[in-house]
């Protein structure tokens, strides 16, 4: 099937074009779909109303179904009009695009209504039609053959259309007689005229044997009699057809009752067994299907509130889920392994409590051993900047020192031996003072100090070479 095939549906003997009307005017999809808005409730309502229409329109048109294509039209074109139509009304405050959407969608959706409305309407006045074509064409012959007798066209009967042949036929006689004894002829026709025109509404009732020309023999009690049992029999018809229109409107009734309920009636079921049900029957049948039609109601509404239990619950777990991992956020780092695949939502609130206790505490003792890691690092920092310290002072006196000995040194070279060796024992004895008075903190204060002995043990060494030179 392609493209265009899938946009045509058949709808009985109507033919509906459904474009996409979205990609015509360039509408997005969710404009599309917000436009849309509404108009499924009364494309809804509309299903019944054409299942019922396939049901109907190709039923034999009679008297007695007249009535059910005239009720099922003025539903057709309410749904039209107090649906697509005021739909259309109502959203088409938008732009000119828009408003080419809705008058697309109205095109397309009126065009579902439309023809069934015109089909039924056809066939709810097919009588009237052809008693109307038929009243055109008798007023005209009759009033040519008339013509041809005399009478003028401004007093030409405007009822010869609808007239029975019988009085017709008295007419014509009338016409034909001419003026033989005018005056007479005058007071009869006019009797036979006003006869006429009471006996129109029983034309019906006439026998066929009846002649035309008896109403102008008929004497004024004959008449009377007559008319008296036209009146009998007319009031006899009227009644048996009220009592056989009753029957047809409580038999269309009930197909409108049960149409809407089919669905929970049985397969062996049939539309014709309504016409022969009781009252009683009939009462207890529709019940019965309206008490299968509440259960599936109530069902469906069961169903759609254990839906939106459930997606309440899912909603509340989701929320949950979110709140809690917020919550955890800081203790992730240091969360136990145990809990790395764990949905928190789903936990209940004691086992949630737990974990997060745990989370807290492992978070706590990790912190804990960092500060302690810290402070080491921190001390071993401290006493490393001490220690270069301490050398690049010492390193400084070190060279103050020697520039001081070369100064002295050169000084106890014009002072003699005597002058040296008071140096040397002077500077002895100060070497002696820095290792009494050393303070030993640390492993790496230990190591300092042996590096001062070394160092004064090289100086002594130094300075004695120095004076022996």
């Amino acid at each position: 099937m392609n493209k265009e095939d899938e946009k045509t549906q058949v709808v009985h003997d109507l033919v509906i074009v459904n474009p996409d009307e979205k990609e015509i005017f360039g509408i997005k999809e969710t404009q599309a779909v917000s436009l849309m808005t509404g108009l499924d409730i009364f494309i809804e309502e509309r299903k019944p109303l054409i299942k019922q229409y396939k049901e109907i329109i190709d039923l034999e048109v009679t008297e007695e179904n007249v009535h059910l294509f005239r009720e099922l039209r003025l539903k057709v074109g309410k749904n039209r009009t107090a649906g697509t139509d005021q739909w259309v009304k109502d959203g088409k405050g938008v732009p000119l695009k828009m408003c080419q959407f809705y008058d697309s969608v109205k095109k397309r959706e009126n065009g579902i209504n439309k023809p069934m409305e015109e089909r039924l309407l056809a066939k709810e006045k097919h009588f009237e039609t052809l008693e109307k074509e038929k009243a055109e064409k008798l007023q005209k012959d009759r009033s040519a053959e008339l013509f041809t007798h005399g009478i003028a066209d401004e007093d030409m009967p405007e009822d010869l259309g609808s007239m029975k042949e019988g009085s017709y036929n008295l007419l014509l006689n009338g016409v034909k007689a001419g003026k033989k004894d005018k005056e007479e002829a005058a007071r009869l026709d006019a009797l036979v005229l006003t006869r006429q025109k009471e006996i129109v509404q029983y034309n019906e009732f006439i026998p066929q044997e009846f002649q035309a020309d008896t109403l102008r023999s008929m004497s004024d009690l004959d008449y009377s009699e007559f008319i008296a049992k036209l009146v009998e029999i007319k009031a006899l018809d009227d009644k048996q057809k009220k009592e056989k229109q009753r029957i047809e409107k409580a038999y269309t009734d009930r197909i409108l009752e049960v149409t809407e309920l089919k669905e929970f009636t049985t397969e062996k079921f049939q539309i014709t067994d309504l016409k022969v049900m009781g009252e009683n029957e009939y009462a207890t049948f529709l019940n019965n299907l309206k008490e299968a039609k509440e259960a599936k109601e109530k069902e469906a509404e069961k169903l759609r509130l254990k839906n939106i239990t459930l997606q309440d619950e899912a909603e509340k777990l989701k929320k949950l889920n979110i709140e809690r991992n917020e919550e955890l956020k800081d203790y992730r780092a240091t969360m136990p392994t145990k809990y790395a695949a764990v949905s928190v939502g789903e936990l209940s609130f004691k086992d949630w409590r737990n974990m997060l206790d745990e989370c807290i505490s492992a978070k706590e003792t990790q912190d804990k051993i960092d500060a302690e890691q810290k402070a080491i690092q921190d001390k071993k920092d401290k006493e490393f900047t001490a220690i270069q310290n301490r050398i690049k002072a010492q390193e400084k006196e070190k060279e103050q020192e020697e520039a001081n000995k070369e100064a002295e040194a050169e000084k106890l070279k014009k002072a003699g031996d005597k002058g040296v060796f008071d140096l040397f024992v002077s500077r002895l004895t100060d070497a002696k003072k820095e290792l009494a008075n050393a303070v030993f903190e640390s492993e790496e204060s230990k190591e300092l100090s042996k590096t001062l002995a070394d160092q004064t043990e090289k100086l002594i060494s130094h300075t004695y070479k120095k004076i022996k030179s």
